[in-house]
């Protein structure tokens, strides 16, 4: 029936998805882009066959901003951007959704990696900043959504591993981030939370804390979790 091969669509699209994040997760992105192109098929099967649904059209830009992630070239300003366009028109008379926030944030890395590759470092800034100030408050005001604050976190990264930033800027991005995660609801999570304790390790490098990054990344190596590309710290 119809709402038997619906069903297996759904099925089809959000397995493919699932398989080629966690192949994204685990390093391999060119093993990753056959499950997100299946995904992205799916989805834009069951988009056209109802324009109007919302999931469908959010699904498909999640499968195709994956897709994106997989691609090692980072010239993809127009495309990134056309996403993040597409996000936003779902959302057109409504406040921004906090449900969408680690999808807006993957986009606005993806679009910020993408200028600042083509040298455009304050638009890539600009479009951080941006989203930081969408995502910052309902990450604060959520105290422990742990994928809306690694969503912030992402973010305040993001800004920090920008070409082009000052020392100065680069030092309040760090202080940023080792405010946040010194909330009594955050920092319990430190040597627990794989991404938070990434975060506070590359603030403690970037501020010179060279005693509490090494005993982080102590714990990250007996993970096996430690980062290919260490921050280095700031004079």
């Amino acid at each position: 029936s119809k709402a038997v091969t619906a069903m297996d669509q759904v099925t089809q699209a959000n397995s493919a998805h699932a398989m080629g994040n966690a192949t994204l997760k685990d390093k391999a992105p060119a093993q990753a882009r056959e499950p997100l192109q299946l995904a992205v098929r799916a989805f834009s099967t069951l988009h056209s066959q109802d324009p109007d649904n919302r999931t469908w059209a959010f699904g498909l830009i999640r499968a195709e901003s994956a897709l994106l992630r997989s691609d090692a070239k980072t010239s993809h300003v127009a495309t990134a951007q056309r996403l993040s366009q597409r996000l936003s028109a779902l959302e057109v008379g409504r406040r921004p959704s906090v449900r969408l926030h680690p999808l807006r944030t993957e986009l606005a890395l993806l679009s910020a990696q993408a200028l600042s590759a083509n040298g455009d470092f304050p638009g890539a800034r600009r479009v951080l900043h941006d989203t930081l100030a969408i995502v910052g408050p309902d990450a604060v005001a959520s105290k422990s959504d742990l994928k809306l604050v690694q969503a912030e976190l992402d973010l305040e990264l993001g800004l920090i591993r920008l070409a082009g930033q000052s020392k100065e800027e680069r030092r309040l991005s760090c202080q940023a981030i080792e405010q946040r995660l010194s909330n009594p609801h955050l920092r319990p999570l430190v040597l627990v939370h794989e991404g938070l304790t990434q975060a506070w390790l590359l603030a403690q490098q970037c501020l010179g804390n060279e005693q509490e990054a090494n005993k982080i990344r102590h714990w990250l190596e007996i993970q096996r979790l430690l980062p290919a590309a260490p921050l280095s710290s700031t004079p």
